[in-house]
């Protein structure tokens, strides 16, 4: 970023509005690959457990992710995509959640490796472009590559990223961030159809990385980026008549940004669906304020174990380690305020102070007063939680102004600033590899692969039915919120120990269906009435076997210390083989699908779960419909004497797909499918469309004429199918862009004069 200064003139350098023009290549093979080399060895060093064949556990691996991947990765092998998750909550989207990510890129490699490897491999490339990407950004505004190689290394190796690396979304959607700003300086610099294509990639890559609050946080970085980019090429040209416009740049900016978002609709649109129907439509600023960082520990910036961590068992801050954690090494430190103090006249300078501060602002949350602001003024912020992840902004300005520091060191450097600058890469990465080596514990593949025996004791007692697991608080704090303090041991029997509890979402791996789960962003409605059964559960009501049959719960399963009291719910033999579990059979249990005489309407949230958790409700008898069903349906059955219905056969069921044989009878009959009701499933009643209504809350219904009917239920979403038909489209307009620039002469390079011509104007 800095030009080694003569003693005679003032040390010069160029200002945001403009770059760097890159420089030729090299001939010598270590000055052109050298850095790449030692961003891939520091990858391998920071993570070289995987690199030895272990495999990532702890946390949100185990009990969701791996889990999730072993869903989507045995889809894939059948040959279809994962639409419909039917393990967790009574069924749940898998193409609209916003961490499936499964059109992107690296997907494809899933199919054909185990989840393990899969994990670990994506985890370590995705870490190794973190500081590809921040260094190829850096190295535009640097002009010695020891500088760039600095801020690369503390944005690849700072505890905010690899005390993340849990949240594979995460580390997957953070190499964009820095890519993308250097996309952003291509169209200020040379808008046309190349730099706009590119960006419009990069933008649908991040968005395909599947996590939401990363790309949100990336997006509006890259906004405030391109502002100040736009607002100095505008000063330039007041100043400089004959200078380039910024108008086709912000133009070329608008539209990249547009053609990036239609090339992720197939992920995005299903997504923004989720969302709509999940509870974060109705969330407070007290919950998003969940995860934040306490002004105490602004200390671990030099004293990175003040509060402890989890790997040596004595954490004892505030929330968890890894969100308010920021440390990026001392020598940073030192060199973001020598640039501050010397530099503070630069607009490059000036804009990442200022991004590091006010991220780091708001990363306080309600403490600080701006995160309340922002969370009513700002539009989407009301939908993320944990301010703490604010600090992600903070952790690139921190490497930029690292590089920055040291690019301005060695300019005063006359002699051996080679050395000077090995040594100070050395300083940074040391460090960084001590505090951030045992952040993610890690055990031996095979400890995954554990299937306990409560698993196969519980499928004859389960049936065609769902497991119903209210207890699991227990088990959660014993493994995961006290493993805030302490990661337990690493040794495959702690991690079976862990895996026969069936904790949510374990249950998955072993085919087991819930009526319970796990789910970042759950559909409201079925939270809902499991909110309710787990109410039931925790007071004593004696409707709980009713509120479980309601969700197709055929067997509970709770923590070998707990018990529950309910005739209807037929306890344990003493010969039943569960090491951490009880299993009781509910009596009241329904099949996955059954017919009704008598339908009851309600309208209203509140109502609706009044009327589900009233004594006389019986899911078998009658059964809850709202929301635009007609006459027919809402007094079906009422002041008449008709005998029940058959039982419903299943002539086949799979992920998203169900196939019934129901007879009716003589009367009208309304169809009861315990599954989630959400937009996307279709219907059909003798090779005939019916509409589908929601019932009891949150389950599917259909109203039956008389006689015996085929019906089938399909998932298949409008929303994926236009998110898919738009990808398209945008794939096709990024073919043309490239064809017609394939025809368009380049234009020439920006002359050396323009980079740096602006000296330290302000």
């Amino acid at each position: 970023m800095i030009e080694a200064p003569d003693s005679a003139r003032p040390l010069v350098e160029p200002a945001l509005g403009t770059l760097i023009p890159f420089r030729p290549v090299p001939s010598a093979l270590t000055r052109q690959f050298g850095p790449y080399v030692a961003l891939l060895l520091f990858a391998a060093a920071l993570l070289w457990p995987l690199c030895l064949g272990r495999s990532l556990y702890w946390g949100d691996i185990l009990l969701y992710f791996h889990v999730m991947l072993g869903f989507a990765s045995e889809s894939l092998r059948q040959g279809r995509l994962p639409l419909w998750n039917p393990y967790v909550l009574c069924g749940q989207p898998y193409v609209g959640n916003p961490q499936s990510a499964l059109f992107y890129p690296t997907t494809a490699l899933l199919p054909l490796v185990p989840v393990w490897l899969f994990l670990s491999l994506n985890t370590i490339v995705h870490l190794f472009l973190c500081g590809t990407f921040a260094y190829l950004f850096l190295r535009r505004w640097t002009h010695r590559r020891a500088a760039a190689l600095s801020g690369a290394l503390v944005y690849m190796g700072s505890a905010s990223l690899v005390g993340r690396i849990q949240f594979p979304p995460m580390i997957q959607t953070a190499p964009y961030f820095p890519l993308l700003l250097a996309c952003v300086d291509a169209c200020v610099e040379r808008p046309g159809p190349w730099t706009g294509a590119a960006t419009a990639i990069v933008v649908g890559l991040t968005l395909f990385a599947a996590h939401a609050q990363m790309a949100y946080l990336i997006f509006a970085g890259a906004v405030l980026y391109a502002g100040a980019r736009l607002l100095a090429a505008y000063r330039r040209q007041a100043a400089e008549p004959g200078s380039t416009s910024p108008v086709p740049a912000a133009l070329w900016l608008l539209a990249s940004g547009g053609l990036g978002l239609l090339l992720a609709s197939a992920h995005l649109l299903p997504a923004l669906q989720l969302a709509h129907e999940s509870v974060r439509e109705r969330m407070t600023v007290a919950e998003a304020n969940r995860f934040v960082l306490e002004l105490r520990q602004l200390l671990t910036l030099i004293a990175p174990r003040f509060f402890g961590h989890p790997a040596s068992g004595d954490y004892w801050g505030g929330g968890n380690a890894w969100e308010p954690a920021l440390f990026v090494g001392w020598l940073p430190l030192l060199l973001i305020g020598y640039v501050a103090a010397r530099c503070i006249r630069q607009r490059w300078v000036r804009f990442w102070i200022v991004v590091a501060l006010g991220s780091l602002w708001l990363a306080l949350g309600r403490d600080g007063g701006l995160f309340t602001l922002a969370f009513w003024v700002v539009p989407g912020l009301s939908e993320f939680h944990d301010p703490a992840r604010f600090l992600f902004v903070t952790t690139l300005a921190f490497a930029a102004l690292t590089a920055a520091g040291l690019d301005a060191w060695l300019a005063q450097v006359r002699r051996r600033s080679s050395l000077v600058g090995l040594t100070a890469l050395a300083l940074i990465a040391a460090p960084l590899w001590w505090y951030g080596q045992d952040w993610n514990p890690a055990t031996p593949p095979a400890a995954l692969a554990s299937r306990p025996a409560a698993a196969s004791a519980l499928r004859p007692q389960m049936g065609f039915g769902r497991l119903y697991l209210p207890g699991q608080d227990l088990f959660w704090k014993r493994y995961i919120t006290e493993g805030y303090r302490d990661y337990g041991p690493a040794d495959p029997r702690f991690v079976a120990e862990e895996t026969a509890t069936l904790m949510p979402n374990l249950p998955m791996r072993f085919g087991l269906e819930m009526a319970s789960g796990y789910e970042p962003v759950p559909i409201d409605a079925a939270v809902s009435v499991e909110g309710l059964a787990r109410a039931a559960y925790r007071r004593g009501e004696p409707n709980l076997s009713r509120l479980m049959a309601l969700l197709n719960a055929t067997t509970l399963a709770l923590p070998r210390s707990l018990r529950v009291a309910d005739p209807r719910l037929l306890p344990p033999s003493a010969s039943q083989p569960l090491r951490n579990l009880r299993a009781w059979r509910n009596l009241d249990a329904t099949p996955r699908a059954w017919i009704v005489r008598r339908t009851r309407h309600v309208e209203g949230r509140q109502r609706i779960l009044a009327a589900l958790a009233a004594p006389d409700f019986d899911p078998r008898e009658v059964a809850i419909v709202s929301a635009g069903t007609d006459r027919s349906v809402n007094e079906l059955g009422w002041g008449s004497d008709i005998p029940p219905a058959p039982p419903i056969q299943i002539t086949a069921r799979a992920a998203g797909v169900l196939h019934l044989h129901a007879n009716a009878g003589a009367a009208p009959g309304f169809l009861v499918v315990a599954a989630t009701a959400y937009p996307g499933w279709k219907a059909t009643v003798d090779g005939r469309p019916a509409r589908l209504l929601r019932a009891d809350g949150a389950l599917m219904g259909l109203l039956l004429p008389p006689g015996t009917h085929q019906v089938r239920l399909v998932y298949a979403p409008d929303g994926l199918r236009l998110g898919l038909y738009l990808t398209l489209l945008a794939c096709g307009a990024l073919t043309a862009i490239a064809g017609a620039a394939l025809r368009l002469r380049p234009s020439p390079p920006v002359p050396l004069s323009h980079a740096v011509g602006e000296g330290s104007q302000s």
